[in-house]
C-alpha cells in the first residue's frame, strides 16, 4: 500500500480527491490540513509544528507527497534532499510580477516557487493559459491536467426546491438571480461583477445581484453596491458553508465572472454544472475551456439560441471536465513516479 500525502487545497478539490481515493486498493491516501487560526502567537506555534512535523513525515513517512502551494513546497524540497519525493501542482500565480516588489513575502513565494519546481518529480498546472504564462514570466516549464467538478454536489435542482431556497433567502420569487463567487480582491475584480451585472440587465427591478466570498475589499463592495442604487436588488455574503453553495447556483440563472487572469476558474465550472450560464471576459483560461461567444460579455452579450444549444454546450464541457479524468491522470502520475524509484 503506497502512502500519498496531499496538501489542502480548496474544499471542492479536497472533497473531490478524498472520494475518488476512498477506500482505494493500493494508495492510502490523507490531507494535510493546515492548522485552524487563532491568535497571532498560537498560530505561529501551530504553524511551525506543522511544517517541523511535515519535514520529518515527508522523509519517513509517505512514498509521495502531493504539493499544491509554495510554502509547504519549499518544506518538501528541503525534505527532497533526504530523501522526500513530491510532485506539486500551481495552481495561481501572479501576472504582474511588479507586485513582489512590494515586500518579503511576495518575493520569498515566487524564490519558494522556483525551488520547488526544480526538484519536483512532475510539475503540473491547470490551463494551457496558466502553463504558458507561467513560462513566459517565470520560466517555468509545466504539464497541464485540467480541474474538474464535482457531479455528486454539484447539479441542477428541482423548481420546488428553488422556490424554498429562494424563500429561505428572502430572494423575491419572480426575480432573474445573477450570481459570481470569489474573494472580494483585486485580482477578482468585484466592481466589474457590479458594473456588468447592471448593463447586463439593463438595471432591470426583477434582476437580483447574488455575491459570495469574503476580502479586503468586502465592504468597499457594499458601498459600491448601495451607490449604484441595487439597495434591496442584492444579497452579499461574506461566507458560507462550501456543502451549501450549490444551492445559490441552482437558483441563479447566469453567473459573472470579473477575473481577467483566471488560471481556470472552477467555481463558473460548478455554476454551470448547477445549470447557469456564465458570463465571462474573453481572458484568462476562459476562451479555451469554453468556445461557444455565448459565454462572453466581452465585446457584447450574445444570447442562446434557446434552451437546447445551451444544454448541448453545457454537456460538452461538463463531460470534458470531471474529476474522475483529472484525478485519474494524477493517480497515474503517482504510480509512474513511484515505481521508477523502485526499478
Amino acid at each position: 500500500m503506497m502512502k500519498i500525502a496531499f496538501e489542502q487545497h480548496l474544499n471542492s478539490i479536497n472533497t473531490a480527491y478524498t472520494s475518488f481515493f476512498n477506500n482505494h486498493r493500493h494508495i492510502d491516501f490523507k490531507i494535510l490540513y493546515k492548522p485552524k487560526l487563532s491568535s497571532k502567537i498560537v498560530t505561529t506555534f501551530r504553524y511551525f509544528f506543522f511544517y517541523l512535523r511535515c519535514f520529518f513525515d515527508f522523509i519517513f513517512k509517505y512514498d509521495l507527497v502531493h504539493i499544491n502551494g509554495t510554502k509547504l513546497g519549499f518544506i518538501a524540497y528541503v525534505a527532497s534532499f533526504f530523501g522526500c519525493r513530491y510532485i506539486y501542482t500551481i495552481h495561481g500565480f501572479v501576472i504582474d510580477k511588479s507586485y513582489y516588489r512590494n515586500g518579503i513575502i511576495e518575493k520569498l513565494d515566487v524564490l519558494f516557487m522556483k525551488l520547488c519546481c526544480t526538484r519536483a518529480k512532475s510539475v503540473n498546472t491547470i490551463s494551457m493559459y496558466s502553463k504558458e504564462k507561467l513560462n513566459e514570466i517565470y520560466g517555468v516549464d509545466s504539464n497541464v491536467i485540467y480541474n474538474g467538478f464535482d457531479c455528486r454536489m454539484f447539479k441542477k435542482i428541482s423548481s420546488p426546491e428553488k422556490i424554498e431556497i429562494r424563500k429561505k433567502y428572502n430572494i423575491p420569487l419572480d426575480s432573474i438571480i445573477y450570481i459570481s463567487v470569489g474573494r472580494k480582491n483585486k485580482a477578482k475584480n468585484p466592481f466589474l461583477v457590479i458594473d456588468k451585472f447592471i448593463q447586463i440587465s439593463n438595471n432591470s427591478d426583477d434582476a437580483f445581484l447574488i455575491m459570495v466570498g469574503d476580502g479586503v475589499l468586502f465592504q468597499n463592495v457594499q458601498s459600491y453596491l448601495d451607490s449604484k442604487g441595487l439597495i434591496g436588488r442584492y444579497l452579499l455574503i461574506r461566507n458560507i458553508p462550501f456543502e451549501i453553495i450549490s444551492e445559490l447556483y441552482g437558483i441563479s440563472t447566469y453567473f459573472i465572472s470579473g477575473c481577467r487572469e483566471e488560471k481556470f476558474g472552477l467555481v463558473a465550472l460548478e455554476a454551470l454544472a448547477c445549470g447557469c450560464r456564465p458570463l465571462l471576459p474573453r481572458s484568462g483560461a476562459f476562451p479555451e475551456l469554453y468556445s461557444s461567444p455565448e459565454f462572453f460579455y466581452e465585446p457584447v452579450v450574445t444570447t442562446w439560441e434557446d434552451d437546447r444549444c445551451f444544454n448541448k454546450k453545457r454537456l460538452e464541457i461538463l463531460s470534458s471536465l470531471n474529476w474522475a479524468k483529472s484525478i485519474s491522470k494524477y493517480e497515474n502520475l503517482y504510480y509512474k513516479y513511484l515505481d521508477a524509484d523502485n526499478e
